[in-house]
């Protein structure tokens, strides 16, 4: 099949993911990584909030200038990505930025494996170099009760400032030290709790803006979770915020096959019901008795 167009070689690209109908080995052997990154981004733009899409362009453009984007899809093996992860560090790239970009290069993957270009996705395969974690214990539940009605107190009688409160409140919540609610780049380990099962995961501080904002990002390009603050007569207005980000969907894709969007309908109605209830929890705390 052909189909004469007029236009730049990126709509040029766009065009020819539509129309692939050869084998799946013919499409990734014309197609640079470089070429699939660009299709994964016009694919997933419209999908994008407008913070992420500038998040994830900025990811692009460091992996464009990695020999990496040269190689056809096709030839691409997990032993290329894990050079890549090797020259990155090298070159002095923070764990949290190379794993920002692997998540990138994964999603895009990910697509081509949806398209039927390649049989399976080489950077999934691909191991990250993760820096020895220090275990630690979880608050419980009564811990975490007794650290929300403490901090309370403490606002009533003015021994805390609302802001360091709400911080006391999320490290409660969260688990996360202190250091790591302040400071963007850094990482913590959440514990999730559902009725048929638990599980932890490893998330980065994108934003922690002293009486304004903190949003963190759940392994690296799954979901993005974030609290804002306003002021407003009589108090603070604080919004909380969720946002499924491209590397959850590939996850998910990879993980739940055929029952993915299922499973991602699931993810979004927890978020929906949740949300509610866990600003009620915090005003309850804030206002005390």
């Amino acid at each position: 099949m052909s189909r004469a167009l007029r236009g730049s070689k990126r709509d040029a690209l766009r065009v020819a993911a539509e129309l692939v109908v050869a084998p799946s080995s013919a499409a990734a052997a014309r197609t640079t990584v470089g070429q699939l990154l660009e299709l994964w981004r016009e694919h997933s733009l419209a999908s994008w909030a407008p913070s992420t899409a500038s998040t994830q362009e900025s990811r692009l453009c460091r992996i464009r200038t990695d020999s990496i984007a040269g190689v056809m899809v096709s030839r691409l093996r997990a032993s290329d990505v894990g050079q890549w992860h090797v020259r990155l560090a090298r070159l002095g790239v923070g764990e949290s930025s190379i794993r920002n970009q692997h998540q990138a290069l994964r999603a895009a993957l990910g697509l081509a494996v949806r398209w039927g270009w390649v049989p399976s996705n080489v950077a999934a395969a691909a191991r990250l170099r993760r820096r020895p974690l220090v275990p630690r214990s979880a608050l419980t539940a009564d811990e975490v009760r007794r650290v929300l009605t403490s901090v309370a107190e403490l606002v009533v009688s003015g021994k805390v400032e609302p802001h360091a409160a709400l911080a006391l409140r999320l490290a409660a919540i969260t688990g996360a030290r202190r250091s790591e609610l302040a400071e963007v780049g850094s990482w913590f380990t959440g514990k999730n709790v559902l009725p048929e099962r638990t599980w932890e995961t490893r998330s980065e501080v994108v934003a922690a803006s002293q009486g304004r904002e903190f949003a963190f990002i759940v392994n690296g390009s799954w979901t993005r979770w974030g609290y804002a603050l306003r002021a407003v007569d009589g108090g603070t207005e604080l919004t909380e915020s969720w946002e499924f980000l491209p590397g959850g969907e590939a996850m998910f894709q990879e993980r739940f096959g055929a029952d993915a969007e299922a499973q991602i309908a699931n993810r979004l109605e927890q978020a929906r019901t949740g949300i509610p209830a866990t600003l009620a929890a915090i005003k309850r705390d804030a206002e005390g008795p």
